[in-house]
């Protein structure tokens, strides 16, 4: 779904609406919070040290 929906994006705002709003678990590989890792699912193999 991701990727149908960024290759149709004719703009940048639909381009970032498309990665925001489906955000939720499956679309997030892992997150930051000021330069520490904060999540990270089990089993992600781990290509950022």
């Amino acid at each position: 779904m991701l990727t149908r929906k960024t290759a149709q994006a004719g703009s940048l705002d639909e381009l970032l609406f498309a990665l925001i709003v489906p955000g939720d678990d499956r679309a997030v590989e892992q997150y930051f919070v000021a330069g520490v890792r904060a999540y990270r699912p089990v089993g992600l193999i781990d290509n950022w040290g």
